[in-house]
């Protein structure tokens, strides 16, 4: 059996942002696309599993970051909004108590980080997953 697709982020994670759980997109949403891709579901669903245990009564914000490419045309906006519900429909699908969840879309104007060993803009569309109360 092969490993989690989570397992290779929480270990680059480790040496690249330890404090933060942030996802690029692509793990969850292919393109543009606010439907996520079964393998997204698959690692939401063990996401859900982990924080069953691991935070069991925290609140959770799904945060959902795109880089503006035309700030005037509101598709930023649009695509954190969608893309933050579309994750938070999922966690409560895999069995989180949908009053644990809450979700922020943030547009911003550079990538949510960078790591120095994948694609520069690989994070200029990224989910966070941040518990409020631990």
């Amino acid at each position: 059996m092969g490993l989690w697709p989570g397992a290779e982020h929480y270990k680059r994670r480790a040496a690249i942002h330890p404090s933060r759980d942030i996802f690029p997109a692509d793990v969850f949403f292919p393109g543009d696309a606010v439907k996520m891709c079964p393998t997204g579901v698959s690692v939401v669903e063990e996401i859900a599993r982990m924080n069953e245990f691991r935070l069991p009564y925290s609140r959770i914000v799904i945060a959902s970051y795109a880089k503006a490419v035309s700030p005037e045309s509101g598709y930023a906006e649009h695509l954190t909004e969608e893309r933050a519900k579309e994750f938070v429909n999922q966690l409560v699908r895999a069995g989180i108590e949908p009053r644990r969840l809450e979700t922020r879309d943030i547009v911003v104007d550079a990538p949510v980080l960078i790591d120095p060993f994948d694609d520069p803009t690989r994070y200029d569309q990224a989910i966070e997953i941040i518990p409020i109360d631990r």
